[in-house]
């Protein structure tokens, strides 16, 4: 039986990803997956430093802990950082894990 859960995808700069992966962390998220991303957006394309790259993190969470998530994102990282972030509806295997 699937679990119907929250599936929060975040991209941001590498700089800031260790603060966000524990501030979700704290905020009730019991893991997550980053990668490096590529891409272009509203602010160009991202010309930095040798070796800095965006990450895409995601984590599986609680309808509750997704709008927390996005309430932290939108006070502390949209405002300073190139951020962005979208939610998605999942149906998990194994939910309570993730709860």
């Amino acid at each position: 039986m699937a679990t119907a859960l929250k599936l929060v995808t975040i991209v941001a700069e590498e700089a800031v990803a260790a603060r966000l992966i524990a501030d979700i962390g704290r905020l009730g998220a019991t893991g997550y997956t980053a990668t490096e991303a590529r891409g272009e957006g509203s602010r160009g394309k991202r010309v930095g430093r040798v070796g800095e790259v965006n990450l895409r993190i995601e984590t599986v969470v609680s309808p509750a802990v997704s709008a927390a998530i996005l309430a932290l994102l939108a006070d502390r990282y949209f405002p300073h950082h190139a951020t962005i972030a979208w939610v998605s509806d999942v149906e998990v295997v194994r939910g309570e894990k993730y709860i």
